[in-house]
């Protein structure tokens, strides 16, 4: 059997890992990590058991039990105590702490992927709306009231005499220039 037989299911590997990061620089014991492993259903009882009474140091290579200790360890490592901490304490390792920092930031990225979807799908739907509604809108006849058409052709005949003002003045200035006219 080789290390590639034993697989660490996703669920069970993310909780070790947050595990770690739990216990921080503080780190945790070999016993409390491998009681923890029995307790998100990676060891069993049995297994708990043999690596128990033996060495944490020790490697057996038909043990099935050391195979998924040496699993469980490199995700962990000693190099970063602290003064004052047992001599085998172990803290999640650098590599290890920053896969369970993608986890999380893959989380976060599919939640906001949910999130962004759920928008574009409403400002979809209200773009499908506005269109329905200002084609029916479109269609219906403009009614404008006495009282505006009124108005409308007030404002136009403003507009109009303001024009003939204009051309007028217009003409005046053309008939004070008449060598700069066209022949």
């Amino acid at each position: 059997m080789n290390n590639q037989d034993i697989s660490l299911p996703t669920d069970v590997f993310l909780k070790l890992l947050q595990f770690g990061q739990k216990n921080g620089l503080d780190g945790v014991s070999y016993e409390d990590l491998f009681e923890f492993g029995r307790d998100v259903g990676y060891f069993s009882e049995t297994e708990l058991n043999e690596l128990k009474s033996e060495n944490p140091h020790a490697w057996i290579p038909e043990s099935v039990a050391h195979k998924k200790k040496w699993n469980l360890i490199s995700i962990f490592e000693e190099s970063y105590r602290k003064a004052g901490l047992p001599e085998d304490n172990l803290v999640l390792s650098v590599d290890s702490y920053f896969k369970l920092l993608e986890h999380e930031e893959l989380v976060l990225a599919r939640e906001n992927a949910k999130s962004a979807r759920q928008f574009s799908i409403a400002a979809i739907a209200i773009s499908f709306i506005s269109l329905l509604v200002a084609l029916y809108f479109s269609n219906q006849p403009i009614r404008v009231a006495d009282k505006q058409y009124e108005g409308i052709v007030r404002q136009f005949e403003t507009q109009a005499e303001k024009l003939n003002v204009l051309i007028e003045r217009a003409e005046k200035i053309k008939s004070a220039f008449p060598h700069t006219q066209k022949k």
